[in-house]
Order: structure tokens, then sequence, then C-alpha cells
């Protein structure tokens, strides 16, 4: 590995034009392997089954922090192909990237849907226990799109999983929180929901009409999900199965 960094300035550059300037600090930028972190970009080819055999990929990875600088820049890009590639690089980067958070965040309104997913998954692959952005997660599980509602559900999860690792006491409207699951659009929301539910309930909650509705719910899946947590846990809403379509599940035995 040989990141190596040129910074041989002179007075007289403060006098070069503005493009000049921009092409002198591309090139005297932090380097591996002779390449700076926008020329790897610029070549990263975004292999989805195998990131790692990607040379840009691999090459952001190494240069590290200096890469994550410039990404974050190309998030501000009124391109939305630029924006995408530069959500994607950050999450493959996954902690490495945690300075980006703040702009990944901003880029959860961009106005293209796809810019908005990468970012969600971005933001799940680094990890963050921001609750300021709760608000709007819950409010894009209802979005018509299945894969953002998808990946909302991921992140909420995750800002759950990463409050819990760091000891921080519940939010005030966990229950809220919860039931914002069974609004989702994807099926796969409604399913990760099922945690927080199930936290509810061993804390003594009354969520027994939640439970009812997921065992109502369109999607077979869904209701045997929901008939497995219930039946697992030894639940007293189990009762609620046999009044509902998932009622042909309840004879099936479920592993401990």
């Amino acid at each position: 590995m040989k990141v190596k960094k040129e910074s041989h300035w002179s007075g007289s550059s403060l006098l070069l034009p503005a493009a000049l300037l921009v092409i002198l600090i591309i090139t005297q930028g932090p380097r591996y392997e002779g390449r700076t972190a926008i020329q790897w970009f610029d070549i990263m080819k975004m292999t989805g089954e195998s990131p790692d055999r990607d040379p840009g990929l691999k090459a952001l990875k190494i240069m590290g922090a200096p890469a994550v600088k410039v990404l974050q820049g190309y998030l501000k890009s009124p391109e939305t192909v630029v924006k995408f590639r530069a959500a994607w690089a950050l999450g493959q980067l996954g902690p490495a990237s945690s300075n980006a958070v703040p702009d990944l965040v901003k880029t959860l309104q961009d106005p293209d849907v796809m810019v908005q997913i990468v970012a969600l998954q971005a933001l799940t692959s680094i990890g963050t226990s921001r609750q300021d952005i709760v608000p709007s997660l819950m409010a894009k599980l209802k979005h018509p799109n299945l894969q953002l509602s998808s990946c909302a559900g991921e992140l909420l999860n995750r800002i759950e999983s990463d409050r819990k690792r760091m000891g921080l006491p519940a939010p005030t409207n966990a229950v809220e929180r919860a039931l914002s699951f069974l609004d989702a659009t994807s099926p796969y929301a409604r399913v990760l929901g099922l945690p927080n539910l199930l936290d509810l309930s061993l804390q003594g909650r009354n969520v027994g009409p939640a439970y009812e509705a997921l065992l109502n719910d369109s999607n077979a899946w869904v209701r045997e999900e929901t008939v497995k947590v219930l039946k697992q846990n030894l639940l007293p809403e189990e009762k609620l199965i046999p009044l509902t379509p998932a009622a042909n599940l309840s004879k099936r035995t479920w592993p401990n």
C-alpha cells in the first residue's frame, strides 16, 4: 500500500486561473498507486456481486479519510448519477464513512428516489444513533416505492440497535415508532417491525390490536412471520390467531 501526499505550492499559484487551479489541486491531492481519490471514483465500476473486485472501490477503501471527503463533496453534485455513485461508495466503506453521515442525511431529501434509497442503505451500513431523522424515516415507510419503504425500515431498526448498544434511554414515542411499521407499504418492512412489537409485549404494553392487524395482513408471509413470533414467545395474543386469516397456520409447529 502506498498513499502519499504531494503539496509543492508557491505563492504564484494564487494567480492561476480558476480552472487551472482546480486541476492543480486534483493532481496534488493524496494519491494511491499514482491516482487521486477523484480519479479512482471516476473508474469505479460499482460491481454489484463482488464490490471488492472493483479496483476503484478498493482504492477508495484503502485511501480512507481523503476518499470520504471527496465522496462527501460529490453528494452535493447537481448530477443524479454522481450523487448515486457517491452514496453507494460511502455505504461500501461502512463505518469508515462516519464523517459523511450529516451529508447523507441531507441526501435523504433528494428529489430522486433511487438516490434516497442508496443514501438510506449507506446510513444503515455506516450506522448512526441520530434520533432527529426518525420522523422522516417513519414517513418514508409509507412511500409507494417498496424498496424505499424497506430501506427506511432497515435504517430505523439500525438506529434502534445502535441506541441500545450505546445504552441510551428508550424514546418517549417507542409505541408510535413500533406501530408506524404497520403502515409500511413494503411487506418486508412490516415484518421488520415485529421485534419492536415483541419488545413492547414483553414490557407489558397492550399491542394486541397491532398483532391482530398483522394476522389479518394481505400478505401471507407477514401473517406467517407474525404467527411465528406469537408462538415462539408464547404471547397471550396467540389466542387471536384462530380469528384471523392466519388461522390456517395455527397448527404448525415452530422451532424453539
